[in-house]
């Protein structure tokens, strides 16, 4: 799958920084997570993930039409996931979790996990 186009990018960034605000203001969280942006062949495929209470993913997806990125809508409401190509991302970043968090002998590493990287296309 090549890489998002550059406009959908910003764009989704923005829009999902606003939402993050909202969302995370009131939890229990880390500070970390990360962002999806999946510039797919019919629909733009956006989300926020963060962590919080030690072990709890919060997954928050927005979609719109292919070429209408400023049309972004949430939708994480309507019980929407994730696109089967989102699923790569989420799987890395909860093994890097479990590695650097949970799992690890040395006891949590906030750090390790910040430095963990997936850089491919899926």
């Amino acid at each position: 799958m090549p890489l998002a186009r550059p406009h959908v990018i910003e764009t989704s960034k923005s829009v999902l920084w606003e939402h993050l605000q909202e969302v995370a203001r009131d939890k229990p969280h880390y500070n970390v997570g990360f962002i999806g942006v999946n510039d797919g062949r019919g629909a733009i495929f956006s989300f926020v993930d963060f962590w919080a209470d030690e072990n709890e993913l919060h997954h928050h997806v927005f979609v719109s039409p292919k070429d209408e990125v400023e049309k972004l809508e949430y939708k994480t409401p309507t019980g929407l996931t994730a696109c089967v190509w989102d699923g790569a991302l989420l799987a890395f970043e909860r093994q890097a979790w479990v590695d650097a968090m949970l799992n690890n002998p040395n006891g949590p590493n906030l750090e390790q996990y910040l430095s963990t990287r997936m850089n491919e296309d899926v």
